[in-house]
């Protein structure tokens, strides 16, 4: 009955036996099975519709363990999906991914978000949740230093605290390729380093 309510992605993935993706996909219809039965042509369907929402239906009798890890990660988020829970929980889910697939599996989030499901996702990255979250959560050492409404917990005082180091927050304006706008975060690196930065390459 949890499984119901609640899907699981793991931050990476792997299988001991030959599955194709679509074998991981139809793993999320289990809760739903009764005992001793297989998936019927309905599970498969759902599963495959889901692999074909995330764009890799084409890839659906692809080998998982031969799969790159933007492909596996998307497999197990088709997994959540065919698992039709209104909660899915997400592990750090652009860990070792390339710019293009964080911006993808991002975007997919969002997506869900806005379709009367509940996402949960940790990440490293603060550019992550400002990118895909509504609320968040801010622990250091095991405990909440700050909790609430993105765009009031994710700023320049919490996260400096957060990392120990300056972090800087800066809004862009919408480019000419039609994205923004949007904010971003990084660290600012102190002026002793930078000079001594500068003067190597003055050397």
């Amino acid at each position: 009955e949890r499984a119901r309510r609640i899907a699981y992605v793991p931050q990476h993935g792997a299988a001991v036996f030959p599955y194709t993706l679509a074998d991981i996909a139809v793993l999320g219809r289990t809760p739903h099975l009764g005992s001793f039965t297989v998936p019927s042509p309905d599970d498969w369907r759902i599963a495959l519709d889901s692999l074909g929402r995330l764009g890799i239906g084409h890839l659906a009798n692809h080998p998982f363990n031969l799969s790159s890890g933007g492909e596996r990660q998307l497999a197990l988020i088709a997994r959540a999906i065919a698992q039709d829970a209104a909660t899915i929980v997400l592990d750090e889910p652009t860990a070792s991914l390339d710019f293009a697939n964080q911006t993808r599996i991002l975007d997919i989030i969002a997506g869900l978000a806005t379709q009367g499901r509940t996402l949960v996702f940790s990440t490293h990255d603060p550019d992550h949740a400002l990118a895909a979250a509504t609320q968040a959560v801010l622990l250091k050492h095991g405990l909440v230093l700050a909790q609430g409404d993105v765009a009031h917990v994710v700023n320049d005082l919490t996260l400096s605290a957060l990392y120990d180091v300056p972090v800087r927050l800066v809004s862009l304006g919408a480019g000419d390729d039609g994205f923004g706008p949007m904010t971003v975060c990084f660290p600012v690196r102190r002026s002793s380093r930078l000079g001594k930065s500068h003067n190597l390459r003055e050397n």
